[in-house]
């Protein structure tokens, strides 16, 4: 597994997780109560839905980070706010204060996803690097000739004609 899909999958984990943990929190600084049983399982389906779209795009640059997290916090919002219980309570809660905790969140969160995750890969190639044994190429500097074969006679093949073996020409006189 390459880093960068480890990195993919830390990504929508923490996009994922975040868009509940952060919709929870910022409706709980606007004062609103604490959540249905039935707006947590929406919320819960909010998020992982988000995660596993962070987790499986292509897009990594911190702009879709954001957006993937401001999605969330809009359906993390509606999940929590439509999402059965007392309706009246809501209405209680400063919607400025709602709204500006989910945008700062979303900002703060989005920039530390996208840091998170280039120190993840920085630290992982690092490791890489340190961990691996260099592969040397070993490349022939010219190609080797092949062996020809020899094969042995048991007797050496009748010739005819005149030999060159024998005393050199100047002692047969």
């Amino acid at each position: 597994m390459s880093p960068s899909s480890t990195a993919a999958g830390a990504r929508g984990s923490a996009v994922g997780a975040l868009v509940g943990g952060l919709a929870i929190a910022a409706h709980g600084i606007a004062g609103a109560p604490f959540p249905s049983d039935s707006a947590a399982t929406l919320l819960l389906a909010t998020s992982a839905a988000v995660g596993a779209v962070a987790a499986n795009s292509r897009a990594h640059s911190p702009v879709s980070v954001v957006a993937l997290l401001a999605f969330g916090q809009l359906a993390g919002h509606f999940a929590l706010s439509n999402g059965g219980g007392d309706h009246h309570h809501i209405s209680t809660a400063n919607p400025w204060l709602m709204a500006l905790a989910h945008v700062v969140a979303t900002v703060v969160c989005a920039a530390l996803i996208v840091a998170a995750e280039r120190l993840y890969l920085a630290a992982s190639t690092t490791v890489r690097a340190l961990t691996t044994s260099p592969v040397a190429m070993l490349v022939p500097a010219r190609p080797h000739p092949t062996a020809q074969r020899y094969i042995a006679l048991p007797f050496p093949p009748l010739q005819g004609g005149i030999s060159r073996r024998g005393p050199p020409s100047s002692f047969v006189r």
